[in-house]
Order: structure tokens, then C-alpha cells, then sequence
């Protein structure tokens, strides 16, 4: 059985950032032909964006980056606030629904 692959459309609007620059956009088309989900791509898209708009926040040149940027970098990302996530009232664990109120019968068993 041979595995297939599908080249992953890069939506280049956007990363701006990326599709400006020569090595960062040589970078993502490649990883969109190893049959990578569309879903990695666009993380990876979104990454490497956010990573060129802090070296253009700090003035420094894409091919000037040395290993104390790349460390201002991960300290700037790991400073920002976790956004913070509503969950979602669905099914539990067992896959039962969550019961708002529950009435016992006189034989015992749980009705919602």
C-alpha cells in the first residue's frame, strides 16, 4: 500500500511577514509538500510570523539572528498571558451528559 500525500495550500495573506521574506516562505512551502495537516501549517505559519514580527519590533535582520535573540524571543512568548478558555458543558468522561438535577423513582433509578 503506498502512502499518498497532498501539498497543503499556504494562505499567504496570512503571514504577511512570511511571504515577504525569501527564506521564511521557501521554509513553509516546503513543510506544505510533506503532506503535513493543513492545521500544522497554519500553526507553523502563525509561529513564523510572530517570530519575524519580533525580530521587526527589535530592529534586527533576519540573517543577523544570533542565539540571544532566538532567547529574547522565547522569554517574550513565554511572558504573554494565557488566554483563558471556556469549557464547554458537553459529555463527561463516561460520555454521559452532565445531569442538572436528577429524581430518584420508588424503584430506585435515576431519571434527567
Amino acid at each position: 500500500m503506498a502512502l499518498e500525500f497532498s501539498i497543503c495550500e499556504v494562505r499567504w495573506e496570512r503571514y504577511r511577514r512570511v511571504a515577504e521574506n525569501p527564506h521564511a516562505r521557501e521554509w513553509l512551502k516546503f513543510q506544505a509538500t510533506r503532506g503535513l495537516a493543513a492545521n500544522t501549517i497554519e500553526a507553523y505559519g502563525r509561529d513564523l510570523d510572530s517570530y519575524l514580527g519580533f525580530l521587526e519590533s527589535q530592529n534586527i535582520a533576519f540573517d543577523s539572528v544570533v542565539r540571544p535573540t532566538i532567547g529574547a524571543y522565547v522569554r517574550s512568548i513565554a511572558e504573554l498571558p494565557v488566554p483563558r478558555v471556556r469549557k464547554k458543558r458537553g459529555r463527561g468522561k463516561d460520555n454521559t451528559r452532565p445531569r442538572d438535577f436528577a429524581t430518584t423513582s420508588d424503584r430506585g433509578s435515576t431519571l434527567s
